[in-house]
C-alpha cells in the first residue's frame, strides 16, 4: 500500500493526526504571474481543488495592475503570495525557488490549470520510481476558452534525445524532487541554469539523475497569442540560449566519451526543432533554420561515413527520400533494412533492401521511418545498438535548399 493509500485509510478510520499528514511528502507549486486576470482564477482553483493535502502554493506576482492580485487575494489563506516588480519570467521563478520547502516541486503557469488528482499522480510516481529526479506526464493543448486543440502523449526520453533536441520535456506537466537540484546540500542557482527557458534545467538534473515518463493527463497547456512563447523575438533567443546550453554540456566532464562527438546532432536537432515550430507563422525563418539543420546533419554524416559503416533503416516514402539525400552529399550507405517483407529483395539506389538480421556488421543506423521510429529503436536495442549507434534522420528539411 503507497503511503497516499495508508493516510487516506487512517482518514477514513478518523485516526489521521497532523503528524501523520507530515509523513506525505510536501509539494511545492510554483506560478509566476503577471496581469493575468483573464486566467488566473483557473488556474488557482486547479490548485484548489487537488485532493493531495499536504501542498505549499507560491506565487510570484510582478506587480500586475489589471486585477489578478485582486484575485489573488480571494485565496491568500491557502498561498504564499509576493507581489513586487521583477525581470519576467525567470526572475520570478527563481525567487520562487528561495522558498520552496517542499520535497517535490510542480509548476503551473498563471494561464495554465491541472487536472484533477495531478499532484497526488506526481507523488505516486515519484514513490513507485525513487530514483527519478523529473516525473513528467501527457498534457492537453487549449485555446485562450479552454476548447481542446490536441492531445499531447509524451514519451519516454533519454538523456541524448534531450540534449539533441530530439524530444522534450513538457515544463506544464513536469515534477523535481528538490533534491536533485541540491549541491553539498544547498540548492543552485537555478536562475543560472534557466537563463530564457526550462531547457538549461532540465538538462542539468539529466546529466546527473534519471528522468522518467508515467502516462498520465497532468495539465491544460494554453496556446493564445498574449503568450510569451508567441512574441516574434522568442524563438531566436530561445535558439541561441539552447545552444549555449548544448555547447557547455558537450564539455562537461560528466559526458560520457561516446558522447563527446555530438555536437553536429545535437544542434541540427536544435535548428530542426526550431524550424518545426516557426514554419508556419514565419516561414523564412523556419527555412533558414531547416537549410542550417541540413548542413549540420550532412556533416555528422560525413564524418560517420568516414570512419563507421552505416545502413538506411526505412525503404519506404521516407527511406527513398534519405536515400537520394545521402546519395547527393556523397554519404556511403553499405545497407539498406526494412521490416516491411514486400520490401525484401528490391533495390534502392542499387542496393537489396533486407530485413534487420542483415544488419550484422553496421557500426551506425539512419532511421527514415518516423512513423515506426519508437519500435524500431527498441528494435535496434535489443540487438545491441545504443542511443547513439542510431538516429532519426528528419527528412522534413532534406528537401530545403541550402542557403
Amino acid at each position: 500500500m503507497s503511503i497516499i493509500e495508508t493516510h487516506k485509510k487512517m482518514g477514513a478510520n478518523g485516526s489521521q493526526q497532523q503528524g501523520d499528514l507530515m509523513m506525505l511528502p510536501k509539494v511545492s507549486l510554483i506560478t509566476a504571474v503577471k496581469n493575468r486576470a483573464k486566467y488566473i482564477e483557473n488556474c488557482m482553483r486547479s490548485v484548489v481543488e487537488q485532493d493531495y493535502p499536504n501542498i505549499e502554493h507560491i506565487v510570484i506576482d510582478g506587480a500586475s495592475n489589471d486585477g489578478t492580485l485582486e484575485i489573488l487575494e480571494k485565496y491568500r489563506d491557502r498561498i504564499r503570495l509576493y507581489s513586487e516588480a521583477d525581470d519576467g519570467p525567470v526572475d520570478a521563478f527563481a525567487k520562487a525557488m528561495e522558498k520552496v520547502t517542499g520535497d517535490i516541486i510542480g509548476f503551473v503557469m498563471s494561464d495554465e490549470r491541472y487536472h484533477p488528482g495531478a499532484v497526488e499522480w506526481a507523488v505516486k510516481a515519484f514513490e513507485a520510481h525513487p530514483d527519478a529526479a523529473i516525473i513528467f506526464g501527457d498534457y492537453r493543448v487549449v485555446d485562450e476558452h479552454y476548447d481542446l486543440m490536441y492531445e499531447w502523449k509524451s514519451s519516454p526520453i533519454s538523456f541524448t534525445q534531450l540534449l539533441c533536441c530530439e524530444k522534450t520535456i513538457p515544463a506544464s506537466a513536469s515534477f523535481i524532487r528538490t533534491e536533485a537540484l541540491k549541491q553539498q546540500g544547498k540548492l543552485v542557482d537555478v536562475k543560472e541554469l534557466i537563463q530564457f527557458n526550462e531547457f538549461g534545467l532540465w538538462v542539468w538534473i539529466a546529466m546527473q539523475h534519471e528522468i522518467r515518463y508515467v502516462p498520465g493527463m497532468v495539465a491544460d497547456y494554453m496556446l493564445h497569442s498574449s503568450s510569451f512563447t508567441c512574441t516574434p523575438s522568442f524563438y531566436p533567443k530561445l535558439l541561441q540560449e539552447k545552444e549555449k546550453v548544448i555547447r557547455t554540456a558537450l564539455e562537461d566532464p560528466r559526458i560520457p566519451t561516446k558522447m563527446r562527438n555530438l555536437n553536429d546532432r545535437a544542434l541540427g536537432g536544435l535548428f530542426y526543432w526550431g524550424a518545426e515550430s516557426v514554419i508556419e507563422g514565419a516561414p523564412e525563418q523556419g527555412n533558414a533554420w531547416f537549410a542550417r539543420a541540413k548542413r549540420l546533419f550532412s556533416s555528422m554524416l560525413r564524418d560517420l561515413s568516414g570512419a563507421k559503416e552505416l545502413a538506411l533503416f526505412g525503404a519506404g516514402t521516407e527511406g527513398r527520400i534519405a536515400a537520394a539525400f545521402l546519395e547527393a552529399e556523397n554519404i556511403t550507405i553499405t545497407k539498406i533494412i526494412d521490416n516491411n517483407q514486400a520490401l525484401w529483395g528490391t533495390e534502392l539506389k542499387g542496393k537489396e533492401v533486407k530485413g534487420a538480421d542483415a544488419l550484422s556488421g553496421a557500426e551506425f543506423v539512419i532511421v527514415a521511418c518516423s512513423r515506426w521510429y519508437e519500435p524500431i529503436a527498441r528494435q535496434l536495442e535489443s540487438l545491441g545498438f545504443t542511443e547513439t549507434d542510431y538516429w532519426r534522420i528528419p527528412v522534413q528539411c532534406l528537401n530545403v535548399r541550402q542557403a
